[in-house]
């Protein structure tokens, strides 16, 4: 999206009759008897080529008015195309979350969340002792196992 008016509204603004030819009329520093500044020159051809070589869209907008259904276009082009991803540091199953998005100065309605399904949330100290007991007491259980299996045979 370019923000700026095209070569033939800046024509119009300056009086000219005619869009603007970035080769006779922009001032690219060096000609201070051209009429029109180098910041106020926006390629629309450039945009242009840009959005069809990469199959997007593209929009010139001049005004707050354009800008704001430029952006509304962009937004509904890219719907489904993006999604937001966040990963909490410690969830906890079965916790109601409170989410909001927030792009400066829009922000989101609250929505709710909650975790159904998730990995280890313990501490790697409490899981790896967890681990260990549970790997003593299925090894007894194999010893007793072949104690009392030894007993039934003699």
């Amino acid at each position: 999206m370019g923000y700026g008016l095209t070569p033939k509204q800046l024509g119009q603004k300056y009086g000219l009759g005619r869009a603007v030819n970035w080769n006779k009329d922009i001032d690219w520093g060096n000609d201070k008897t051209k009429l029109i500044p180098r910041v106020e020159y926006l390629d629309e051809q450039a945009i242009n080529n840009i959005s069809s070589l990469t199959n997007g869209i593209s929009r010139i907008a001049g005004n707050s008015k354009e800008i704001t259904e430029s952006l509304k276009l962009f937004l509904q082009a890219i719907l489904g195309e993006y999604e937001i991803i966040y990963k909490h540091h410690n969830p906890q199953r079965g916790r109601v979350y409170q989410v909001i998005s927030s792009v400066n100065p829009v922000e989101s309605n609250s929505k709710e969340y909650r975790f159904t399904v998730i990995g280890i949330t313990a501490p790697p100290n409490i899981v790896a002792g967890a681990f260990g007991i549970s790997i003593i007491f299925i090894g007894s259980w194999f010893i007793v196992y072949f104690l009392w299996r030894k007993e039934l045979q003699s």
